[in-house]
C-alpha cells in the first residue's frame, strides 16, 4: 500500500486536491468526480469515474485508491492518496 499526503497552499482553494489529482494522473490512473463527505475513487487506466454516490458498492471495492481529506473536505486541507495495490508493470 502507498499513501502520499499533498499539503495545502495558502491562499488557494483546492490546491492539494488538484496536486493529488495531477500525480495520480502522472502514475497512469483515473480520478473520479469531487464529492463532499466522500472519497474521490481511483482507477488503473483511462476511465471515466463517476462521483462516489453514483459508484456501486462492487465498483466501489474494484477502485484501486482513494483521495480523502480532512474529515471528508477539500477545499483547505491536506489530502491524502491512499493506493491499494501499486499498478502492474
Amino acid at each position: 500500500m502507498l499513501k502520499k499526503t499533498f499539503p495545502h497552499i495558502d491562499g488557494d482553494s483546492f490546491s492539494a486536491y488538484r496536486a493529488a489529482e495531477a500525480w495520480c494522473q502522472e502514475q497512469g490512473y483515473s480520478v473520479g468526480s469531487m464529492q463532499r463527505g466522500a472519497p474521490t475513487l481511483i482507477y488503473y487506466g483511462d476511465c471515466d469515474v463517476a462521483k462516489y454516490r453514483n459508484i456501486s458498492p462492487a465498483e466501489r471495492k474494484s477502485a484501486i485508491g482513494t483521495i480523502e481529506g480532512v474529515g471528508g473536505r477539500f477545499r483547505d486541507g491536506p489530502v491524502t492518496v491512499t493506493v491499494k495495490n501499486v499498478k502492474p508493470v
